[in-house]
């Protein structure tokens, strides 16, 4: 914040930033659990690849929605229907989907890492610009000109 600013209008500007890295904060917590939530689904879809591949029965519930489930028997022939991005799907083994899905666990974890890393960055910008507002706004109470309420 600049020399030319009066107190006023530092404390203003200063509340003003305090909210917005509040919404960054808010975002980027929203993106880490969407993240999050992929990197289980990839962990229940390699669970299942993996018991299926271990067992001999073939019966299994498929989901159909709206709570109705419908019985049925899964090739034995090992192999699974992969995204393979841009709406193409392709056949491959249960085992090496479970390498792709590993591998794309990887990336994804490595991603929600970075996403923490910027979000402590975020939360010590906050701390720091809270921890000057309030000083700024304790001094502009103390003389009398300051915001009703409290901090």
């Amino acid at each position: 914040m600049t020399d030319d600013m009066d107190s006023g209008q530092e404390l203003e500007l200063g509340m003003a930033q305090l909210e917005h890295l509040k919404g960054q904060m808010e975002n980027l917590r929203a993106q880490a659990q969407s993240v999050q939530a992929v990197i289980m689904d990839h962990q229940r879809s390699i669970d299942v690849l993996n018991d299926l591949t271990s067992r001999n029965e073939r019966s299994v519930l498929v989901p159909l929605g709206a709570s109705v489930l419908m019985k049925a028997n899964i090739d034995a022939g090992g192999s699974c229907i992969l995204d393979h991005g841009a709406g193409l799907m392709i056949t491959t083994s249960n085992e090496e989907a479970v390498k792709k899905l590993t591998s794309s666990m990887g990336s994804l974890h490595q991603t929600l890492q970075s996403m923490e890393k910027a979000m402590q960055d975020l939360l010590g910008r906050y701390e720091k610009l809270a921890a000057r507002t309030q000083e700024l706004y304790g001094m502009q109470k103390q003389q009398g000109d300051g915001p009703e309420g409290t901090f």
